[in-house]
């Protein structure tokens, strides 16, 4: 039924289809756990010592807790009056 709609208003359903998907699939990779997982895997890469590795996986797990399906690039920093 919605792709007659959008054929009716001459869009291609296939079109409309691949650019939602894309749009998920980039706020999908801005996501506090997508952004923390590329951050352990250069932390990783530059050859961090293990027990430093492993507490920086603890901060960000009980980070993740919190703010894991965040999107970043949504968060704004909080406006501070100045007293």
């Amino acid at each position: 039924m919605a792709a007659k709609k959008l054929l009716a208003a001459e869009t291609d359903p296939n079109r409309e289809r691949r650019a939602i998907r894309a749009t998920k699939i980039a706020a999908d990779a801005n996501t506090f756990d997508a952004m923390a997982a590329e951050l352990l895997d250069k932390k990783r890469r530059e050859g961090l010592k293990q027990d430093r590795l492993g507490k920086f996986k603890r901060y960000i797990s009980k980070a993740s807790a919190l703010l894991g399906k965040l999107q970043l690039l949504k968060l704004k920093p909080p406006i501070f009056f100045p007293s």
